[in-house]
């Protein structure tokens, strides 16, 4: 679709959208779908397949989707800009961060440090209001 897409066209695309969601979720294979249908000149030939992204990585309606899929889900379309977009969930890999229990060590260090580093700059703040040094030369 283009910016200046009137309701009627924005209607059918949306109803297009839903169509091929419901075929991608009865089984037919996503990546004919998207061969067939998609607009994306960059993914199409592959078949929809985008390359390995992290969510904070995609635009903030495609995160939301993304992150509520399950392995294999389906999203219905959602809009972004002037298309509509179908996603399939093909892979999710685990977070690479530590746990909490496994960082808590690690976390306290660092909150104890930022508050000792605090203290001592009130403290040295402190002790140049008391202090009166006078040079002479």
């Amino acid at each position: 679709m283009w910016s200046g897409a009137s309701d009627a066209d924005v209607a059918k695309a949306r109803t297009q959208a839903k169509q091929i969601a419901a075929q991608a979720r009865s089984g037919t294979d996503f990546g004919k779908l998207a061969k067939q249908h998609s607009v994306d000149t960059k993914t199409k030939d592959q078949g929809g397949l985008l390359p390995r992204q992290l969510p904070s990585q995609l635009p903030k309606d495609l995160r939301a989707a993304v992150m509520n899929l399950e392995l294999g889900d389906v999203s219905d379309p959602i809009r972004v800009g002037g298309t509509f977009v179908v996603l399939k969930l093909v892979e999710r890999t685990e977070s690479e961060l530590p746990t909490y229990e496994e960082a808590r060590n690690q976390l306290q260090g660092r909150v104890y440090m930022e508050k000792m580093a605090k203290a001592r700059e009130h403290w040295m703040r402190t002790l140049r209001k008391r202090t009166h040094v006078e040079v002479r030369l």
